[in-house]
């Protein structure tokens, strides 16, 4: 197992350590922030495993009811997320509430590959992240089955972390049109962008807890036109941190400043500068993703010249690498770094913490 995998894994460990039951208050209004929901959700979210979410489920009393996708080869970098929904109830503060739970597990083993597929179009001109929103499609239609048999004062809550939170954002857009903002409760983690700035809609039901030092939330860039749907609920990140985050988006916006270019324009691998022999960022960042996971995929196969022996100092390549490289020194202490703070763990932490409305 390579170094890059052992973190992963360990990092996953860590932030699978149970935790105790809370109570949760489900508002009378969906549009109205409960930090009590959120930390529940984020408990929720401590899973990878089908038997890990029916543990943590069945452990609070809900009945699952359906898990997909959990069967997913390693290696399938298809464009879906593992989901599970479970039924029960929720303290609504005057008494119980029956509630349907979505929850939708985060990146794992050939995900990776369609995490840095944002759009598989290749097109600046969509207003989804592609991947995502093919993800949270697949999640509704097969949803249709349970939600035509719920009572129309069921609550309907959408969970997510990571991929999942990205996932989640969207399926909470196809269920507000569905049933209706009123019925919808939306919480994600550590959610990537999903949306174009131009989308006009605003979802007030949907909040997205965010760590300002967490590099995930990033991409797609900000630069690209990217955003989440409904509100950003930003956690505190040191001064440092979040000087980080910025580093890493803004290098890669120096190299791709649109989708077309990240997936298009060829740099040399060699010297300053275009090249047709050279490599796309996409290309980058499907190495990167076959370091961290260790996995190869059938339609995602990274190039095996794109390695740090094989690049050039004077490459337009050479910034990203360098933060590659420095992530990796120590025996990877800078990259657990940057594990550690986007973890669900982490998250649970900084949302304890935070003092905002409620």
């Amino acid at each position: 197992m390579g170094v890059s995998k052992r973190i992963f894994l360990i990092a996953l460990a860590l932030c699978l350590v149970p935790l105790g039951a809370m109570a949760a208050t489900l508002n009378g209004d969906s549009s109205v922030f409960s930090k009590e929901l959120a930390l529940r959700a984020l408990n929720w979210n401590n899973a990878q495993t089908a038997d890990d979410f029916r543990a943590i489920f069945e452990a609070e009393g809900f009945e699952v009811i359906a898990q997909n996708n959990f069967d997913k080869a390693a290696d399938d970098p298809a464009h879906t997320c593992a989901w599970t929904a479970a039924r029960g109830t929720l303290d609504t503060g005057d008494g119980q509430r029956d509630a349907l739970v979505i929850a939708i597990r985060g990146t794992t083993a050939g995900e990776w590959y369609s995490n840095v597929d944002i759009a598989p179009s290749q097109q600046d001109g969509g207003v989804f992240a592609e991947n995502f929103l093919f993800a949270a499609q697949d999640v509704f239609v097969n949803l249709q089955p349970i939600l035509q048999q719920l009572d129309a004062n069921v609550a309907v809550v959408v969970t997510g972390h990571s991929r999942g939170g990205a996932c989640a954002n969207l399926l909470g857009m196809l269920l507000n049109e569905e049933i209706g903002m009123e019925r919808v409760y939306v919480y994600t983690s550590a959610a990537p962008a999903t949306v174009k700035y131009t989308w006009s809609v605003n979802y007030s039901n949907i909040f997205n807890l965010i760590n300002a030092g967490d590099i995930v939330p990033r991409v797609p860039l900000a630069a690209w036109g990217y955003t989440r749907l409904g509100e950003d609920i930003a956690l505190t990140a040191s001064d440092e941190e979040t000087a980080d985050a910025d580093r890493i988006a803004d290098t890669l916006a120096a190299i791709a400043p649109d989708v077309a270019s990240y997936y298009g324009t060829r740099h040399s691998l060699t010297e300053a500068g275009l090249s047709e022999d050279g490599a796309t960022a996409y290309e980058v960042m499907l190495s990167a993703a076959a370091s961290l996971t260790g996995l190869g995929a059938d339609n995602a196969e990274p190039r095996s010249d794109i390695s740090w022996d094989a690049l050039s100092a004077e490459s337009d390549f050479a910034p990203l690498f360098d933060l590659f490289k420095k992530a990796a020194e120590d025996d990877w202490t800078a990259g657990k770094e940057i594990m550690r703070r986007h973890m669900p763990a982490t998250y649970m932490q900084l949302l304890s913490a935070y003092e905002g409305e409620n």
